[in-house]
């Protein structure tokens, strides 16, 4: 999940949007998504029996919501980071991602890491690449006016290759 830091010589405006988490055929959908801090984050359950959203920045618990079918909860998305969510009612093979980040400039990749990210202003840019096993990587691009770029990001494994 690439996202693009604001160009050095310049700021850029994120405005929250509201998101949602579902749960549906016991999987949090979607899986991974991003949101703009200050989001709203629509919890809900679509499938017929309990499950939690227990949310976690690094070991702190953000909240902690039960889910019968017929709840619906929202929660203001508050702090940059990565929020890691698990179910807690004994579906240990359910969880999702929500990168909370503060800049318009983000993509969530396709299945095969390709990604597009358009009317992004020319300039020199801090591309911070996350992966949800191999963890946050950075790397410098310039985007120069209609010119396409390509990425190419690779992450050593445990320092064998």
């Amino acid at each position: 999940m690439p996202s693009l830091r604001y160009p050095i010589d310049r700021s850029g405006t994120a405005r929250p949007l509201p998101v949602a988490l579902d749960n549906k055929r016991c999987a949090f959908a979607p899986h991974v998504q991003v949101a703009i801090i200050g989001s709203e984050l629509l919890l809900k359950n679509s499938d017929p029996i309990l499950h939690t959203v227990h949310a976690r920045m690094g070991n702190e618990t953000l909240f902690n919501v039960g889910l019968p079918t017929w709840r619906q909860v929202t929660k203001q998305l508050e702090r940059i980071g990565v929020i890691r969510i698990d179910c807690d009612v004994l579906h240990t093979w359910m969880s999702a991602v929500i990168v909370v980040t503060d800049t318009p400039y983000f993509a969530v990749t396709d299945q095969n890491g390709n990604f597009v990210m358009e009317q992004l202003p020319p300039g020199r840019y801090g591309a911070e690449i996350w992966h949800e096993k191999l963890g946050t990587k950075t790397i410098g691009v310039a985007v120069d006016g209609n010119k396409g770029v390509s990425l190419d990001v690779v992450y050593a494994m445990n320092g064998k290759y």
